[in-house]
């Protein structure tokens, strides 16, 4: 069994999106507009530029987090078309606001084919996602895995100490390098719920769950 980490609840926002909002929060209101892969957007950057980064196939290695390996298999096709996002923070008006910063980037954004394979059967995984790039133009890539539907073996239990979970999710984080390789994070989180007595509050717990990374030279 692979090792994991627990450490504390883990809040997932989206790469380039809003930074999570609380309960009557300012939010991250989105313009979308089509644009030709070639365009050059509002910030600078074209889809194209972003594309020309990201590798048609590319070997690496998966490293568990228990420093275990396995050769990793990645191939990318990208989408014919893209769209820019224009992003603005919303505040609401009237009532108690949370004192929350917020960031609202601008990005653009195209669909991509990804599959990810490794070579002791874990993973077998096949999914469209989007690649989404700021002003940096370095592409980002966030997948939730469908752990009720793996194409490979993979067992989040498999990768976490913690037993009386009641809830799981799991996902790929990849981040293209510049140079025409990728590298990326498979990680997850269960969460439950402590024991109580009837008419007493109960306690909700995350744990989050290290899997496995790639690239950066595979250390």
């Amino acid at each position: 069994m692979h090792s994991s980490s627990p450490l504390a609840l883990l809040l997932l926002a989206p790469l380039l999106g809003c930074t999570p909002k609380a309960a009557d929060g300012p939010t991250c209101s989105k313009t979308v507009t089509d644009v030709s892969m070639d365009e050059v957007t509002a910030i600078g950057v074209a889809a194209a530029t972003v594309v020309a980064d990201l590798p048609a196939t590319e070997d690496a290695t998966l490293v568990y987090a228990d420093s275990a390996r396995t050769p990793l298999a990645l191939q990318y096709t990208p989408g014919e078309s893209a769209r820019f996002v224009d992003q603005e923070a919303v505040y609401p008006e009237g009532g108690a606001q949370t004192d929350i910063g917020i960031i609202c980037d601008d990005y653009v954004a195209f669909d991509v084919d990804m599959t990810l394979t490794s070579d002791d059967g874990v993973f077998a995984e096949s999914f469209t996602s989007e690649v989404q790039a700021g002003a940096d133009a370095i592409g980002h890539i966030w997948q939730e895995l469908d752990l009720l539907a793996m194409g490979g073996s993979f067992d989040i239990a498999d990768y976490t100490t913690a037993s009386d979970w009641t809830d799981a999710s799991a996902w790929v984080q990849a981040t293209l390098d510049g140079d025409g390789t990728t590298s990326g994070v498979i990680s997850g989180q269960v969460s439950g719920e402590d024991p109580c007595d009837s008419g007493d509050s109960c306690t909700a717990w995350a744990e989050n769950v290290d899997v496995g990374t790639w690239g950066d030279g595979d250390e």
